[in-house]
């Protein structure tokens, strides 16, 4: 019976040990889960295509990392848009490698645009597109 409490106390002794540690142990390293934000910058692309010949317009918008394309396919009064946009951070501003074929026909193809108000707009004989790009700060929240 005497070997049996030692052991309890034992036991007893590490728990409380264990909880102590982890009632002092910095909130970081305890709580793990919740949100952590990692200073990322990425890239909001906001695109609007207006059909100038149909007096149409529409809006897309992708969110992708410094350096990475962001395609999108637009259907625009009759026609298809295939655009690809690379936006690069810059000291003054920001620079962007555009594409665009309407149709399958190449209407710009590696433009390489720079700009400090981050706002680019690229017209064609039918076409307008107007470009935004937008800096953004991500946050990661671990579950």
């Amino acid at each position: 019976m005497a070997h049996a409490t030692r052991t309890l106390r034992c036991a007893l002794g590490c728990l409380a040990t264990l909880v102590v540690a982890g009632a002092a142990a910095p909130a970081s390293a305890a709580g793990a889960v919740g949100s952590v934000e990692d200073g990322s910058s990425n890239a909001v692309v906001r695109v609007e295509v207006i059909d100038r010949d149909a007096g149409t317009r529409t809006r897309s918008t992708r969110a992708v990392a410094w350096s990475q394309t962001a395609t999108m396919n637009v259907a625009l009064a009759g026609h298809h848009h295939d655009l690809s946009i690379t936006p690069y951070a810059a000291a003054s501003g920001v620079t962007v490698e555009f594409n665009h074929a309407r149709d399958g026909e190449v209407l710009a193809d590696d433009v390489h645009l720079e700009g400090r108000d981050r706002r680019f707009v690229i017209d064609d004989a039918h076409t307008t597109v107007v470009v935004t790009i937008v800096a953004v700060k991500t946050t990661v929240a671990a579950e």
